[in-house]
């Protein structure tokens, strides 16, 4: 079978990015499928994540990003011009590859790919929540405009042969669509090992964005920090709000215990020396670091954000839900989880079983069955 994902670029270190690299070289390696990657705009620059050797790139080089100093005006000019141009190059890479299926990852070819004619099924994968673009934008009448645009997405969305999203709950909110789906983000791997849970340390992981709330799990934090010294918190992370976020740790007199470091492909590492993960993302597609912690037996703490807790902490033994942006009861729970260490161990087992649901195995060959149901419908 010959597959093509198409995505922006492949050089952050971001989570659709590592999970593009953990399927991709599943298929290629595992399965032996012909895998190609449509990239936007690389810019010559390497793979953060080690994508195998039997992966096919194209580069389509339209620079988009280069337009983002311009007024309104003229960035939509500038957008009309090049999405003409990425369309063109587009159907002659596809063209000549042609593949079985070709997958939209969401990202500039979203309203471009159901209308190339070339053999291929088009699959759309959404790998945030239908809310999202609404909750980035602060401002009101911004947030009105991504309403309507994430109404006209949906004429687009179905063009699409199917529509696969992460979670149950975004399912939900996407509505009756004939051709959506549900299929989770997998592990790479599910350790061999797993943290012993004496570290006395806290870990929170991902760019350091609005978007991933730091600030508020700073907040939460400094109303126990002091109490408990002998504990840590480190946040791994790179972004354009290091700054702030560490002014506020300097801020709230917790700078003894609270640290922020560098992302690191190193993770394991990190894992293995942690007692809890908390996430406080404003909003997500998943929550993948949830998963990745609950497989080396460390229980989690997270905001009931959309989407991802809600699906993946079902069982109160795993972790602790918590009202989306509520920092007092945050704070709690941290505590609560920090005093009770056979509460803590309790979890790792359950934890550990769990994780399993999400194994790379299992999750691809849902994917190779929808693959051949497309594709099986197709023919018919």
């Amino acid at each position: 079978m010959r597959i093509v994902y198409c995505i922006n670029a492949t050089f952050n270190c971001g989570g659709m990015e590592k999970v593009l690299m953990t399927k991709a070289n599943y298929l290629a390696d595992t399965l032996g499928y012909d895998v190609h990657i449509i990239r936007v705009q690389q810019n010559g620059k390497k793979n953060f994540f080690n994508f195998s050797t039997n992966i096919t790139f194209h580069d389509l080089d339209v620079n988009y990003d280069e337009d983002d100093d311009k007024n309104i005006i003229q960035k939509m000019i500038c957008r009309r011009k090049k999405k003409k141009i990425h369309k063109k190059r587009l159907n002659e890479v596809l063209q000549k590859i042609n593949a079985d299926i070709c997958i939209s990852m969401f990202d500039y070819e979203f309203d471009i790919l159901p209308y190339i004619k070339d053999k291929s099924l088009k699959l759309l994968e959404y790998h945030f929540c239908k809310k999202q673009k609404v909750n980035e934008e602060r401002v009101l009448i911004m947030k009105l405009l991504q309403y309507v645009r994430t109404i006209i997405w949906v004429s687009i969305i179905k063009k699409y042969d199917s529509f696969v999203v992460l979670t149950e709950e975004d399912k939900e909110m996407w509505g009756n669509l004939d051709n959506i789906s549900v299929i989770p983000n997998p592990l790479e791997k599910i350790p061999s090992l797993h943290s012993n849970l004496d570290n006395k340390t806290i870990i929170a992981i991902g760019r350091l964005t609005y978007q991933k709330g730091f600030d508020r799990l700073i907040d939460a934090w400094s109303i126990i920090a002091q109490e408990h010294s002998d504990w840590t918190l480190i946040i791994y992370g790179d972004g354009i709000e290091k700054d702030k976020l560490q002014k506020r740790i300097i801020d709230c007199g917790i700078g003894t215990n609270t640290y922020i470091k560098p992302a690191t492909k190193n993770i394991e590492e990190i894992y293995l020396n942690s007692s809890l993960l908390v996430m406080t993302s404003r909003y997500e597609g998943f929550g993948m670091v949830l998963i990745e912690a609950l497989s080396y037996g460390i229980p989690v703490i997270s905001f009931d954000f959309p989407c991802g807790p809600k699906d993946i902490i079902k069982d109160p033994r795993l972790g602790s839900l918590i009202e989306n942006g509520n920092i007092y009861a945050l704070a709690v729970e941290i505590e609560n989880w920090i005093n009770d260490s056979n509460r803590r161990m309790n979890a790792k087992d359950v934890a550990i079983f769990y994780a399993k649901k999400f194994e790379l195995t299992f999750i691809m060959n849902i994917w190779k069955r929808h693959f051949y149901e497309l594709i099986t419908k197709k023919a018919k």
